[in-house]
C-alpha cells in the first residue's frame, strides 16, 4: 500500500470521505519552516499530536491565532511550497 493509499484509508476508517476533485498534497516541512523563517522572520513548528486511530495529525504552531495577516500569508507560503509533482487525486 503506497503512502496516499494509507491515508485515504486513514480517513475512510475515520467515517470521512472525499470529493472526486480533492487532492492530497505533500509538503516538505524542512522547506516549509524554512521559507516561513525568511518570508514572515518567524519560526513555525509542526508538532505531531498523534490522535489514537490517526498517527499522522499535525498541528502547526508559532503563528497566532489572531493574527489574520500573518496567518493568510504563512497558508500561502505553505501552499507554494508543495511541489507540483506532489499532488495526488484523493480517490483512486
Amino acid at each position: 500500500m503506497t503512502q496516499i493509499s494509507a491515508v485515504r484509508q486513514a480517513l475512510l476508517d475515520k467515517g470521512r470521505s472525499v470529493r472526486q476533485t480533492a487532492v492530497f498534497l505533500v509538503l516538505n516541512v524542512g522547506v516549509a519552516t524554512d521559507q516561513c523563517r525568511g518570508e514572515l522572520s518567524r519560526q513555525i513548528r509542526f508538532v505531531n499530536l498523534g490522535e489514537l486511530r490517526d498517527l499522522s495529525h499535525t498541528g502547526i504552531y508559532g503563528i497566532a491565532p489572531m493574527d489574520d495577516e500573518i496567518k493568510h500569508r504563512a497558508y500561502a507560503i505553505l501552499a507554494k511550497s508543495v511541489n507540483p509533482s506532489e499532488v495526488y487525486p484523493a480517490t483512486p
